[in-house]
């Protein structure tokens, strides 16, 4: 391949890039925003489940003589419902900021 033609492709290739630029960082924004809303579904669903086996457990507790075993099921049940609202809200909070501050989410990609 001649230099000047390579030379030629390599600009061209630059501008290629320089101009898509914009669109590139606003579908990466856009993908993040989608995919943390996902992700709070997901993890809010799995914290209605736990709450749901939570109370479950508790009332099986309650009706076999205070068996150890379902008030264990049930405290497991609540530490996993925290667990999983706590991931919700973590992902709530990266949608919310890829929304509603692009640039600041940009930043924080770039600066760990």
């Amino acid at each position: 391949m001649d230099k000047s033609k390579l030379l030629d492709w390599a600009n061209k290739a630059i501008e290629y890039g320089v101009a898509n630029i914009p669109d590139v960082i606003r579908q990466y924004l856009a993908w993040c925003f989608w995919s943390d809303l996902a992700l709070v579904i997901v993890w809010t669903a799995l914290g209605f489940v736990a709450i749901r086996l939570g109370i479950k457990s508790f009332r099986k507790y309650k009706e076999d003589d205070y068996d150890s075993e379902y008030l264990a099921g049930a405290l497991t049940a609540y530490v996993l419902c925290v667990v999983f609202y706590s991931c919700a809200l973590g992902s709530l909070y990266f949608a919310l900021k890829a929304k509603l501050a692009p640039a600041a989410y940009i930043i924080d990609l770039l600066m760990p």
